[in-house]
């Protein structure tokens, strides 16, 4: 999942280190797009997911761990945090990577 959504979303970057992380949580960043917005449209859609980090996400705020790891601010706070577990198929990663294709580009549109 993360190296489609590397590979197909433009802009978008993964938050901390491929390898040294816990295999089940993932923290992206796209440019150009609210976090909060993405996430209120993910939901819509059936996707649990958060913007930011776990210690900020009902902040407001970006995350300072992301602003630690040297993140801008302004693309901090185009972060979406989301947590799989082992049960996830691949058609249903795939219905994720899906809708955050069609959702970023569509805030990146009204931007």
């Amino acid at each position: 999942m993360i190296k489609r959504i590397l590979r197909e979303i433009p802009y978008s970057r993964l938050n901390g280190s491929r390898e040294c992380r816990v295999t089940s949580n993932m923290n992206f960043s796209f440019q150009y797009v609210n976090g909060g917005m993405l996430v209120v449209m993910l939901n819509k859609q059936g996707i649990c997911a958060s913007a930011g980090s776990a210690c900020t996400s009902n902040s407001g705020k970006p995350s300072h761990v992301l602003l630690a790891l040297g993140l801008d601010e302004k693309i901090a706070e185009g972060s979406l945090r989301l947590t799989i577990n082992h049960t996830i198929t691949h058609r249903e990663a795939d219905y994720v990577v899906e809708c955050i294709k069609k959702d970023v580009a569509r805030l990146r549109e009204l931007a």
